[in-house]
């Protein structure tokens, strides 16, 4: 017997509608990916093969489509979407001559829902392709520095070999991981993504520091008292301190959402 039957995932237990409009319950034997047939209320060996299963059994209210074979219910979990650029580039090609989200979606055998939110992210506009700035090191230079710091050169020698200030040098190895660990394919691949903006307010991704923040505003100190506070309470912890600018921006631009009223 083969055909299509709607189920539902509540609360770990998979939920078969049957003919007669009961429901037989199924559980997991290896974290959810297979499972088998819990009751006996069901007159015929069957099993499922999921066509369209997003997310993980975590719970939560869950639709799928199954399809009936003989044999074990199994069931393959289809990990996150991860578009590389090329995809993404084909994507944005594919809307500008006006495909709908369906038929790019079924290019890479995915739900409309994942390409839907790549172009809601920037209001159904291609955004501007990223390029390096020409005052930014380049993986040359870097390559350049790893071979002055392996050969236990100086910060100004190295400097004078790649053509930029010693200050620039030192700053660039003491960020990926200093003399010691500092590889020019990583620091290339970390300073890409540093890059990136916008990027989350430091208030928004420390919680624990923006309520100490927000309890010194509620005491009336400024920023600039809350500032050097911090530096003197936590000398050693560089987490906990965050400069006056970035309390301002986060008290009069609420869309950061780190220091809501």
């Amino acid at each position: 017997m083969s055909g299509h039957i709607a189920t539902w995932l509540v609360g770990g237990r998979l939920l078969v509608p049957l003919p007669n409009g009961t429901s037989s319950g199924l559980t997991t034997t290896s974290k959810g990916y297979e499972l088998t047939l819990s009751t006996h209320c069901c007159p015929w060996p069957i099993s499922w093969r999921t066509t369209g299963l997003l997310g993980g059994f975590n719970g939560s209210m869950q639709h799928t489509y199954c399809c009936l074979s003989e044999g074990v219910l199994q069931i393959k979990c289809r990990t996150r979407t991860f578009y590389t650029d090329s995809q993404k580039a084909l994507m944005w090609e594919r809307w500008r001559q006006g495909w709908t989200l369906h038929q790019i979606a079924q290019l890479f055998n995915r739900a409309y829902t994942s390409v839907q939110e790549i172009l809601v992210r920037s209001g159904g506009i291609r955004p501007p392709q990223r390029t390096r700035s020409s005052l930014a090191l380049t993986l040359a230079d870097r390559e350049e520095i790893s071979r002055g710091v392996v050969g236990g050169q100086s910060m100004r020698s190295i400097a004078a070999r790649v053509g930029r200030a010693p200050s620039t040098i030192s700053r660039e190895i003491e960020c990926n991981g200093g003399s010691h660990a500092y590889r020019a394919s990583e620091a290339d691949n970390a300073a890409w993504d540093r890059a990136c903006r916008p990027k989350h307010c430091q208030l928004f991704e420390n919680k624990a520091l923006a309520g100490v923040v927000t309890d010194k505003l509620w005491l009336l100190w400024s920023p600039e008292q809350i500032s050097g506070w911090l530096k003197q309470t936590y000398p050693c912890d560089e987490s906990q301190r965050v400069s006056h600018e970035t309390i301002y921006r986060s008290l009069f631009i609420q869309a950061r959402g780190a220091l809501k009223k």
